[in-house]
């Protein structure tokens, strides 16, 4: 697997409604022994997925990928509310996720 399908995959998880369908793209997306520190610390695929919940979520550039590392910029909404975000990642030898780092940042709509 590349990276980039894997941080696809990944994106892909959040986007699913169906909590079984998105534990199964989590685990084809990240190692056994994964770790996703964000607004919260998950260690593991099913941890991880137990953190996630539906939302709409886009990368909005591509994957940068050096040696076993990645970066790639999302946008998501969340109750209303706009997130965007860099997530960096390191990855396995076979391209799964090994570790994420999330970094993100909620947008205020300037509307009235």
């Amino acid at each position: 697997m590349k990276p980039e399908d894997a941080v696809d995959l990944y994106l892909e998880a959040w986007n699913v409604a169906d909590d079984g369908q998105r534990l199964d793209l989590v685990r084809r997306a990240f190692t056994s022994d994964a770790d996703r520190y964000g607004h919260d610390v998950a260690h593991g695929p099913d941890a991880i997925a137990a953190t996630m919940s539906q939302i709409p979520v886009q990368r909005t550039t591509p994957v940068q990928v050096q040696g076993d590392w990645s970066r790639f910029e999302w946008a998501a909404v969340a109750d209303g509310e706009s997130l965007e975000g860099v997530d960096v990642a390191e990855h396995a030898p076979d391209g799964r996720l090994r570790r994420l780092i999330v970094f993100y940042t909620l947008r205020v709509s300037a509307e009235p």
